[in-house]
């Protein structure tokens, strides 16, 4: 398998875990803090990382004089992306969670254009903007009210795509993208615990739940160190844009599963929204094809 394939490959193996994301943190967060929660599932996460590293003695690398600084920035960037996405699917729908994080493409063309030179084509741009579109329906009341947990949500891919911006430069120049998944976790798992704890302390009495416990392990392996490993996985190999094009794939998981797994009902707007994504989704699958089948012709 080829570079350019095995990236996608990671990229929709993330897209699957992340679009059962919003459903976890939406059941979650409902009887558990939020902040507390999302800090030590991050820190759980961590641990398998570095047991890895540790065993490839690249553990120190995070430490490194030259790496700590920007491996910390990243950390914070996307801790602030944890506190909006966790606060605002505290007080949304699930399904508008798993919705609203499409905007992600369009701030990847953004980015991926600004920042890294990437060439984005005018047929690619219109199929994400299809994407976007079905997210704007999704927050449209009727009199073009929002609830607050959209807005956070909506915020979310800023620091994302911040962060990611970062984090491709870095692998360019100075380490892996395992290094830079586990400083991710741990650092960003220390900080976002210390800032629970500083404004909620009595939400450690939580934790003398069992079933708080095992939430917080359950989430922390398989949304924390298993998408954050096939998400720089994929960006090693394939560019932000393209990868992030297919964030999209979890909508469809997320609202499915919304509605099977949590027993939400959709509304008409939220149907017309998973089409329209739907529809953006695959018109890029189908110029990704063309543009794979003019490769082979030539």
């Amino acid at each position: 398998m080829n570079k350019t394939k095995l990236g996608y490959m990671f990229a929709i193996l993330d897209m699957v875990t992340y679009g059962f994301l919003p459903i976890a943190a939406h059941y979650f967060v409902a009887t558990i803090d939020p902040l507390l929660f999302g800090g030590l599932a991050m820190l759980i996460g961590s641990i398998p990382l570095l047991g890895i590293l540790q065993k490839q003695q690249k553990i120190q690398d995070m430490f490194r004089k030259d790496l700590f600084k920007p491996l910390l920035a990243i950390a914070v960037i996307l801790n602030c992306s944890t506190i909006v996405f966790l606060l605002g699917t505290k007080i949304t729908s699930s399904i508008n969670t798993g919705l609203l994080i499409q905007t992600e493409p369009i701030y990847a063309i953004f980015f991926g254009y600004i920042f890294l030179k990437e060439i984005v084509r005018f047929p690619q741009v219109v199929a994400t903007l299809l994407m976007i579109a079905g997210a704007c329906v999704v927050v449209f009341k009727g009199a073009f009210a929002l609830n607050i947990g959209d807005l956070l949500i909506l915020s979310a891919p800023i620091f994302n795509q911040t962060a990611h911006i970062i984090a491709m430069k870095v692998m360019k120049t100075k380490t892996n993208a395992m290094v830079l998944s586990g400083a991710r976790l741990f650092f960003g798992g220390i900080l976002l615990t210390i800032i629970a704890i500083l404004i909620h302390p009595s939400s450690l009495l939580q934790l003398t739940d069992i079933r708080t416990v095992i939430a917080i392990i359950f989430f922390g392996i398989i949304f924390r160190a298993l998408d954050v490993t096939l998400w720089y996985q994929a960006l090693q190999r394939i560019p932000l844009s393209k990868a992030s094009a297919l964030i999209p794939l979890a909508a469809a998981i997320s609202f499915f599963g919304s509605i099977v797994i949590l027993k939400e009902i959709p509304d008409v707007q939220q149907y017309i929204g998973l089409i329209l994504i739907a529809g953006g989704l695959l018109w890029f699958s189908v110029l990704h094809l063309k543009n794979r089948g003019k490769k082979r012709t030539n």
